[in-house]
């Protein structure tokens, strides 16, 4: 005897749910099997720069990459922050969800030979609300200043330049001033260095010809 397609096809779509449900413990084939909860805290699996790590450029970025999809709007200014000395080092926040890497790109170029602190707090999420299980913190050292080509910072040349003195600052900014013969008198000069840029050009900074100008 032939048996109709559709009683085939219903036969075997009754025999695919009864194997499909299963039974519990308790024997009712009835009951549904709910899915397992995600309740798992998402963890950082890399820095960048590594946790103290030394001679770190001044214009680094800072990124953290974690093992699972992160909630991007958790990634901000509150939750991922950079501090120095416990000053808050200003600068973005954001979260690349292709690569789950957030990443803190400082405001300005970091301090030369400075220890620095990036925190990532608990108020970062994955996809189902599970916070990590703690603010996961590293630090870093920049690195020092290094010494470029000479450079001629003073083009008067009637009279001798002579007593230079040179400040620099953190983020290796640099001021020298120093005592100048213009051919009849000494005066006071000074040039600004700035980083990534160069000196500018000198300036005299006193203009009082009544007499002699020393040891600036």
């Amino acid at each position: 005897m032939r048996i109709p397609c559709k009683a085939v096809i219903i036969a075997l779509m009754f025999t695919i749910m009864i194997a499909v449900s299963g039974c519990d413990n308790s024997g009712d084939s009835t009951r549904a099997i709910a899915p397992t909860a995600d309740t798992t805290a998402p963890t950082v699996t890399s820095t960048s720069p590594a946790d103290s790590a030394t001679g770190v450029a001044h214009d680094t970025v800072i990124n953290a990459s974690f093992d699972e999809d992160i909630f991007a709007v958790t990634v901000d200014n509150d939750s991922y922050t950079l501090t120095s000395n416990l000053d808050s080092v200003a600068g973005s926040a954001s979260f690349d969800a292709t690569r789950n890497i957030a990443t803190f790109t400082p405001a300005t170029n970091l301090s030369l030979l400075t220890t620095y602190t990036a925190t990532l707090s608990t108020a970062i999420t994955d996809l189902h609300g599970n916070p990590l299980a703690n603010n996961n913190s590293w630090s870093f050292t920049t690195t020092d200043g290094a010494w470029g080509s000479a450079a001629l910072i003073e083009t008067d040349a009637a009279g001798d330049a002579r007593f230079p003195h040179v400040a620099l600052d953190a983020d290796g900014n640099g001021l020298a001033v120093w005592n100048q013969s213009d051919g009849d008198r000494n005066n006071i000069w000074a040039n600004r260095y700035v980083t990534g840029v160069g000196w500018g050009t000198a300036e005299l900074i006193e203009a009082d010809d009544e007499g002699d100008a020393f040891s600036p």
